[in-house]
């Protein structure tokens, strides 16, 4: 609760020297507390097969105040919000990977994931595969363990207000081919935040994201990180198949 508040009161000061004045409170209500959910998410899924090639954020949480160039133009000299970010690299200027995602105001809590930023090739490289036969896709949104956490499966805040071009109307998956971002997410209560089980809960919704990815990484080209093995065969469970491999930290720039 008292996150929550700090993040309230963050939101709506307007003087860039408030934080100095409670360094003590930044780092109890918000610093530690997204720290140790970043190390519990790393720990859990950090060093798995499914999460290799992501960057785990490890540090850097809770910086809160707005770029200069921002403050300057009205807004705000602080965010009430902070996230927490973990992808693989794309290496292009042009196209982002698949992600995970933690979001965290005064005002909600999510997690999910997906691919939101998506490129021009990779919607039309989606949707032929939607359009065809999402076998795969369509076997993950009816899992239970999927949609526990996902019942609503993709978002559809990103979709064309008409149709998109070489489609039918009427095609059985409109909806789906409508999409421009392919993305799921979880809203957690006050209460689920508040209880010793969140970061659990968080976990469980990054290792259910994580199956998402792996179907999406598979359908766009020009992915380093294909899986090496018919996704279908990916394990539910994430605490098993632990491989080796180098530490791959992330100093999260919020």
């Amino acid at each position: 609760m008292k996150t929550i508040d700090f993040l309230a009161a963050a939101g709506a000061e307007p003087s860039p020297d408030w934080l100095k004045k409670h360094k003590k409170e930044h780092e109890e209500y918000l610093v530690q507390p997204l720290t140790a959910l970043a190390e519990h998410l790393n720990a859990k899924l950090g060093r798995t097969k499914e999460t290799v090639g992501y960057r785990f954020p490890v540090r850097g949480f809770g910086r809160l105040r707005r770029p200069k160039h921002k403050v300057q133009r009205g807004e705000a000299a602080y965010r009430n919000w902070v996230h927490l970010k973990a992808s693989r690299p794309s290496g292009s200027l042009f196209d982002e990977n698949p992600g995970l995602y933690f979001y965290l105001s005064n005002e909600e809590v999510f997690a999910g994931g997906g691919l939101y930023d998506a490129s021009s090739r990779q919607v039309k490289e989606l949707r032929a595969w939607l359009a065809e036969s999402p076998r795969e896709l369509t076997s993950l949104f009816q899992s239970k363990p999927f949609k526990n956490v996902f019942p609503r499966g993709f978002e559809t805040k990103k979709s064309l207000k008409t149709f998109p071009r070489f489609y039918p109307q009427d095609h059985k998956r409109i909806d789906w081919l409508r999409l421009q971002a392919f993305y799921v997410t979880q809203k957690f209560t006050r209460k689920q935040f508040l209880s010793a089980e969140f970061k659990d809960l968080v976990t469980e919704n990054w290792r259910q994201t994580l199956r998402l990815n792996a179907l999406l990484f598979a359908h766009i080209t020009a992915d380093p990180w294909k899986p090496s093995r018919p996704v279908e065969e990916l394990p539910e469970s994430m605490d098993e198949d632990i491989v080796e491999r180098p530490t791959d930290l992330w100093d999260e720039r919020l």
